[in-house]
């Protein structure tokens, strides 16, 4: 137990002396180390110190170079013919995206499905109805 006690009396007094020795030095400020003399035989000359006008600062304004269109809104439309869509629309099938090419399915597990989905929105719908509007 005694030996404990020496050594925490150890470390504080190690920790004061550093203390003491790096950091206290450090917050005090010291006393410039300057030739007296020369401090008093130096003065400064009297300068005068010229009138300067206040700079005249312009902003030049620049007028925007004539804006022309990229090449691909300026070129005609193209739009497909009407009676011919990529992928042909099949009732009781569904068009799969997810490889990135649409791929037309007909499978029992999707007709079963969309079928559930019609009878869902028509019970939601089934009691919704629309006033007509009002003549002001």
């Amino acid at each position: 137990m005694k030996s404990r006690i020496i050594w925490l009396v150890v470390v504080f007094a190690a920790m004061a002396g550093f203390y003491y020795t790096t950091i206290k030095p450090l917050l005090q400020p010291t006393t410039p180390r300057l030739n007296r003399r020369i401090i008093r035989e130096f003065q400064t000359p009297d300068l005068l110190i010229p009138q300067v006008s206040p700079p005249e600062v312009t902003i030049p304004t620049i007028s925007l170079p004539p804006v022309r269109l990229p090449a691909f809104i300026v070129s005609e439309r193209r739009e497909l013919t009407p009676g011919s869509p990529v992928v042909p629309i099949q009732d009781r099938a569904t068009i799969d995206f997810s490889f990135g090419a649409p791929v037309v399915r007909a499978q029992t597990e999707d007709q079963a499905a969309m079928d559930k989905a019609l009878k869902e929105m028509n019970e939601a719908v089934k009691d919704i109805t629309f006033e007509p509007k009002e003549k002001k």
